[in-house]
């Protein structure tokens, strides 16, 4: 047997009010209130998901905003050859624009890999092996419907977009990495030539 406790009280009754922070796990109560507990962590964990994509979004929100004030200033463009400073900071800037793409890319993977292999465990464990689809539980359909819509909604996101977008930023970095190695070779020729000169004179 297993008992669950949620703060304070019976996971049946947490479960009925809506409340799906789980605080404590105790043993001592019967199979059928499993279904019960999983439902109630399977919610818990898509809103800390829910929080963590809310708390994205407002990040993003305010980085949009700077970028669209900086649209205003009026910045005369520089003549002066790019220093070996901003040379590194935008190999830099570059590498850590790939990490982010790389990692959004995986975090999107995983979120999917998880969802359909806990789906497709559902369907198999609820409703085919052995188990006759009479004596299904309203929890056990519960559990398998609130999964196959999480499913839906994480195959339906616009991560696609996003990731494009991330990949375009990304080639308008490479393109000014191209352009500073392009200017530092020039430089570099530039100087051998003038001490060539000053070695004939």
């Amino acid at each position: 047997m297993i008992t669950i406790i949620v703060k304070g009280e019976l996971i049946e009754n947490v479960v009925m009010k809506g409340n799906y922070q789980v605080d404590s796990l105790t043993y001592s109560f019967p199979y059928p209130m499993i279904p019960m507990l999983l439902l109630a962590l399977l919610l818990e964990f898509v809103h800390r998901l829910m929080s963590m994509w809310r708390s994205m979004y407002e990040f993003h929100q305010v980085q949009t905003h700077i970028v669209q004030q900086l649209k205003y200033l009026n910045c005369i463009p520089s003549t002066d050859p790019t220093s070996e400073i901003h040379r590194q900071s935008t190999l830099q800037l570059e590498l850590e624009a790939q990490q982010w793409h790389l990692s959004f890319c995986n975090l999107m993977k995983a979120q999917r890999d998880y969802i359909q292999s806990l789906t497709g465990w559902l369907r198999l464990s609820l409703f085919q092996v052995g188990n006759n689809p009479i004596s299904k539980t309203k929890q056990d359909s519960a559990i398998y419907s609130f999964c196959e819509e999480w499913q839906l909604t994480i195959n339906n996101a616009p991560d696609k977009v996003a990731s494009e977008g991330i990949k375009s930023f990304l080639s308008m970095i490479h393109a000014i990495v191209v352009q500073q190695a392009e200017e530092q070779k020039q430089k570099r020729r530039s100087e051998s030539v003038f001490k060539e000169l000053e070695e004939g004179g």
